[in-house]
């Protein structure tokens, strides 16, 4: 009906429709039809028949795939976004609430609002663009960011050009709040810091006490102090590995000791 009230207005009539084969398979075709007496267009019409079927898959599976990314760029954990010449294109809602944005708020703004000041700002932007321009495919940076309510917070920021002739024209970053990773490695640095220090502390005291110092595994030495080495006559870890046999009087009374220590250290003495 509305291909026969096109051709009345004489007009030509185009539509995309599903049609079946012999076979029963279907596929899908563009019509054109044309009124061939336009004063009586049931008297006769000529219809020119397109296959589209590849177009038609082709589109759908464009659709299909843009509606992935739409999917995967609203859900990631991670804010993502789109950049032109340092200014917001697009805003993922999980950058928006990092930043502390509302939904598009960032949207042509320069991205200088998340950096905490000027300098910052410039010497991002020199070194992102520097490394995308001699060809590297992504630029990594571990820095603070500021937040619209004026808190700052420790962001990976992943950065790669659309167009690498141009990164200018576009550039997609994927943003990562590591605040949480970034105290638990200065707490774990602080932590190695401290046991270094009492490590050096209680070097000095093995190297300095006028007592002798020794470790043991399995009754021979590990490591034994410079007094040790002289109240026993040896040189500087000539005992390293050797059996302590080698400082007592005799067998028996190797014998006896190592079994007096061993009762004492299962009675947890």
């Amino acid at each position: 009906e509305r291909g026969y009230a096109a051709l009345q207005r004489k007009e030509q009539f185009v539509e995309e429709l599903q049609l079946v084969r012999k076979d029963g398979s279907r596929i899908w075709a563009r019509l054109t039809a044309a009124a061939m007496n336009r004063a009586d267009p049931l008297k006769g019409t000529l219809g020119i028949y397109e296959d589209v079927t590849e177009e038609r898959n082709a589109a759908q599976a464009l659709r299909d795939a843009l509606e992935r990314q739409e999917r995967i760029f609203s859900a990631s954990p991670h804010g993502i976004a789109t950049l032109e010449r340092r200014r917001f294109v697009v805003t993922s809602p999980a950058f928006e609430r990092m930043f502390g944005y509302g939904p598009g708020e960032l949207v042509g703004k320069s991205v200088r609002v998340i950096q905490p000041s000027e300098a910052e700002f410039e010497r991002v932007g020199r070194v992102t663009y520097v490394a995308l321009l001699r060809g590297d495919a992504v630029h990594v940076q571990e820095k603070e960011y500021l937040r619209k309510d004026g808190s700052t917070f420790w962001g990976r920021r992943t950065a790669a050009a659309l167009d690498r002739n141009d990164p200018l024209r576009g550039i997609v970053a994927v943003y990562e709040d590591i605040t949480e990773r970034m105290a638990a490695d200065q707490a774990l640095q602080a932590a190695n810091d401290e046991l270094s220090k009492a490590l050096a502390r209680q070097e000095m005291i093995f190297q300095a006490s006028p007592h002798g110092i020794a470790s043991f595994a399995r009754r021979h030495f590990l490591l034994t102090s410079p007094a040790f080495d002289r109240m026993f006559g040896y040189d500087p870890g000539e005992l390293q590995g050797k059996s302590v046999r080698a400082v007592m009087l005799d067998d028996e009374t190797y014998e006896r000791i190592g079994r007096e220590v061993s009762e004492t250290f299962l009675a947890g003495a």
